[in-house]
């Protein structure tokens, strides 16, 4: 062999230990895909406790507040029976009469803060199972989609004639899922932000609850009244 041959053979045989050796650019790119999604997932999982959290202390608060009105209307109820007891009266059909009116107002009351709670619960169906759920599964569908962004750019390009293409088409898929993953984040922390005492959920069933009960002091108020000016009262044994 020639000095020129064996040389040009040395040459050939370089190049193609070098060109093996170097990993192609999409190589690179799905490391790249690869650790982003990881990385991702990570922070949508963060994302979703705190999802979950918020809700459970903001149905905390709700729970709270149909349950101290549940007690003020056990507690307008036992004092209104109390001062119904304390009345005497010449007449035991209108009493009987009260006490059924009693039951009555009770039974509205009921109905009344349970309509709360319902309206309550309409309202929270969207507002805890749809709009961050909807971004978070969206973010999530990308994170998983991405770890095979370059598979899907070599099914669409030839990998040795078009290989400019293929790198042009990751670098291009890369940028703008980081658009989009960052973008999203500031939605996501958005919905996040939503669990707040003064959210129209909140002040809807407070004002709600306040309003049951004032009916129901009233309606209390109306009786212990009736019984004492047209029941035909005796006297009354608080005084």
């Amino acid at each position: 062999m020639s000095v020129k041959k064996a040389l040009a053979v040395g040459a050939l045989v370089t190049f193609a230990v070098a060109f093996v050796g170097a990993a192609p650019s999409f190589v690179q790119y799905q490391e790249w895909f690869n650790n982003y999604s990881a990385i991702g997932e990570q922070t949508m999982a963060i994302k979703r406790a705190g999802n979950s959290n918020g809700t459970a202390l903001f149905n905390q608060y709700l729970i709270a507040t149909l349950a101290n009105g549940t007690v003020e209307l056990r507690r307008i109820n036992a004092e209104a029976w109390q001062e119904l007891e304390a009345i005497e009266t010449d007449s035991q059909p209108c009493r009987e009469s009260v006490y059924q009116l009693f039951e009555f107002y009770t039974m509205f009351a009921q109905l009344d803060l349970q309509d709360c709670a319902s309206d309550a619960s309409r309202s929270l169906t969207p507002f805890t199972t749809d709009n961050f759920f909807r971004y978070a599964n969206f973010v999530s569908r990308e994170l998983s989609r991405i770890t095979h962004h370059a598979v899907e750019a070599l099914a669409t390009y030839n990998k040795i004639l078009e290989a400019d293409n293929v790198d042009q088409r990751l670098e291009n898929d890369y940028y703008d899922f980081n658009w989009m993953f960052n973008t999203y984040q500031g939605v996501l922390n958005g919905e996040l932000g939503r669990f707040s005492d003064e959210h129209p959920i909140v002040q809807e069933l407070e004002d709600c609850v306040e309003e049951t009960v004032y009916l129901h002091q009233s309606d209390m108020f109306y009786l212990i009244s009736y019984m004492e000016y047209y029941c035909g009262v005796v006297e009354s044994k608080k005084q």
